[in-house]
């Protein structure tokens, strides 16, 4: 019994100890991602040409649409490491790099749901947007925009009437 509680007291004080550290060097976001990426011999000024470059390959060149679209390609495209170009999605838009693109993806989605009607299915829809599945767009739809591709559809179509 003895043995049990001096197992536990420790347990407990390890725990207390390692917590206190994490809280300790809690900063807020923007600060962590600093810290992160601190060494990584990019500079603000490169790092916000980037930005730049990245917001205008992903609205003009729509590389989103491909199924097959990794962090390496985007990289590629930059023409910068892997590890740049998901510090640049994650320092600039505070997002992982496959909410980022379902960000884009979601957003074309939206935009041909609420102009082809019915004659696309919204599984046609999503293919034509990027998504492999069904399930993976319906997810991603609704996490971004809050309700269904259908009811967003719905909603589209009842305000054209």
């Amino acid at each position: 019994m003895i043995f049990l509680t001096l197992t536990l007291g420790l347990l407990a004080g390890y725990v207390a100890f390692s917590l206190a550290a994490v809280f300790r060097n809690r900063r807020a976001g923007k600060e962590v991602l600093r810290e992160k990426y601190g060494k990584t011999g990019l500079s603000k000024e490169f790092s916000m040409e980037l930005r730049t470059k990245l917001i205008s390959l992903m609205e003009h060149d729509k590389p989103y649409l491909d199924a097959n679209m990794r962090l390496d390609t985007i990289a590629h495209l930059l023409d910068v490491s892997r590890h740049h170009a998901s510090q640049i999605i994650n320092e600039h838009f505070s997002l992982h790099f496959f909410d980022f693109i379902n960000m884009y993806r979601v957003r074309e989605a939206a935009q041909l749901l609420s102009t082809a009607r019915k004659r696309d299915s919204i599984a046609d829809i999503a293919y034509q947007c990027g998504f492999n599945n069904r399930i993976s767009f319906y997810k991603a739809f609704k996490k971004i925009r809050g309700i269904s591709p259908s009811e967003f559809r719905e909603n589209c179509l009842t305000k054209d009437q």
